[in-house]
């Protein structure tokens, strides 16, 4: 009888994930799923060019405990509860935190060849250096020789040398799959930056699996707008003259001389050894560039409710504030959870080795709004309609809203859920029969669409007028009577 209680639970687990999470596209391919005990899972890209999940049957309940986007795993609230209920402070935004502040790393060369201000690659150098960890586990880009080899992944470096070698941003695709599993028989302990997503899965993998506890010892989040599929950066290098399938490498964020921090430059290189000319574009100057308009982004991503890695040691990203945002060199925007990286903050700030002010709450959740606003307004609003439509979705830390009050709102993120799903259909068609404008010209349409919603009604605009026509009148009046 317990034999059969066994394989109906199995059963039932494996089906379970499958007939949500997998089922309904909100897996991040984050590979977490592969490093549970007896776990058959595999990692693989998907015809949208995305990393996902595949699996078959396990002996493991965990599987449903460890993935993000399950509603059986625990949610930021409580982890963070638990690893940080020490931490002074706590916003609704940022989660626990000790400081939040801002500035840039003003040694070697960590600024120019980092994200931001370069705080994330000095802090992972540091650690190595102070041996407070035996390795550091980031994302370098790979320069493959294969059509079907990813550009970007997972690598373990225990020299110092090598950490400048990491990514400063890759909008691109990402699994911990392999690198998990090389992880397992290393010894030592090691710091991993990684997306929010990304990080909360390895804290509940740390629950479920006593080895990855030990291993891990630091973990760096990273601020995140959303996920790319691989479509983005072929999209990017086709406008290069590079078609899809030649690609060998992409930088999405170089530093240009006299530019600002959002002017930032997409470098390629083909993939094949007869022309390594390297091409240098501003993202202003592409099609489809603009971050924020969502294009290629996973699905998962519009049901996600964390910005700001609230799970993570430390979280950075860029300060995109009016006093940063001119400086072109980058401003990293820091929160701080962990009192022993925050005192290796302040001991880099006091020999000035890297340059630190205090912000606000307020001040850091201004300089993420967008995001922000699209994982809480629009989350509410998107959780509404999925429940509406009686679909599966991830139970969030957010309540449903259908925004019945603010239709054009609701006009906006619908619209911006188009361009993410339609868009790689789009370019799936065009690269079929290699015909870029059958992938631009529909989706400048829809860029069209979605950027006119931000444009104010003729109504709104005829309030304004009489609005502005008054106070000129109500400050006339004023004068005459000196007042």
């Amino acid at each position: 009888m317990s034999g059969v209680s066994q394989n109906h639970t199995v059963n039932s687990d494996i089906e379970t994930l499958s007939n949500t999470v997998l089922a309904g596209g909100y897996c991040i391919g984050c590979g977490v799923c592969t490093a549970v005990t007896g776990s058959k899972m595999e990692v693989k890209f998907n015809e949208s060019g995305e990393y996902e999940a595949c699996g078959k049957e396990s002996a493991n309940p965990a599987l449903l405990r460890v993935c993000p986007f399950s509603n059986h795993c625990t949610d930021e609230d409580n982890i963070s509860q638990e690893l940080f209920k020490n931490a002074e402070h706590h916003d609704p935004r940022l989660g626990h935190y000790k400081e939040v502040l801002a500035g840039h790393v003003d040694e070697g060369t960590f600024r120019q060849e980092g994200s931001s201000g370069g705080l994330g690659k000095w802090i992972l150098h540091e650690l190595l250096l102070s041996g407070a960890v035996d390795g550091i586990i980031h994302v370098q880009a790979t320069h493959p020789d294969k059509n079907s080899s990813p550009l970007y992944k997972y690598e373990i470096q225990t020299e110092l040398s090598k950490i400048s070698q990491g990514a400063r941003s890759a909008y691109y695709p990402i699994t911990l799959a392999d690198v998990l599993n090389e992880l397992k028989n290393l010894p030592g302990r090691f710091a991993i930056a990684g997306v929010p997503c990304f990080i909360k899965a390895l804290r509940l993998l740390c629950r479920e699996e006593p080895v990855y506890q030990e291993k891990f010892r630091y973990f760096i989040g990273l601020i995140c707008g959303h996920l790319k599929s691989r479509f983005y950066a072929d999209m990017l290098a086709w406008q290069f003259g590079i078609k899809p399938g030649h690609l060998g490498h992409i930088e999405f964020r170089q530093k240009l001389p006299g530019t600002n921090a959002k002017q930032k430059g997409i470098e390629v290189k083909r993939r094949d050894t007869v022309e390594k000319e390297t091409r240098v574009k501003t993202v202003d100057t592409l099609f489809g560039a603009d971050y924020n308009l969502g294009l290629f982004q996973y699905k998962a991503c519009d049901y996600c409710d964390d910005v700001v890695a609230e799970t993570a040691d430390i979280s950075i990203g860029d300060a995109w504030l009016p006093n940063y945002i001119s400086d072109g060199r980058g401003t990293s925007l820091v929160i701080v959870r962990n009192s022993e990286i925050l005192q290796l903050l302040k001991k880099a700030t006091t020999s000035k080795r890297i340059i630190l002010s205090p912000i606000s709450a307020d001040q850091a959740a201004i300089s993420q709004r967008g995001g922000l606003r699209q994982r809480r307004e629009g989350l509410s609003y998107r959780l509404s309609k999925a429940d509406k439509e009686n679909n599966w979705r991830p139970l969030k830390r957010f309540q449903p809203r259908s925004l019945w009050y603010a239709p054009n709102r609701q006009k906006i993120y619908d619209q911006r859920t188009i361009l993410g799903v339609k868009s790689k259909k789009l370019f799936m068609d065009a690269v079929g029969h290699d015909e870029w404008m059958e992938f631009e010209t529909p989706v400048k349409k829809m860029i069209d669409q979605y950027k006119s919603l931000y444009k104010p009604s003729h109504l709104t605009r005829y309030k304004r007028g009489i609005a502005r026509r008054f106070n000129r009148f109500y400050l006339s009046i004023l004068r005459v009577f000196g007042v």
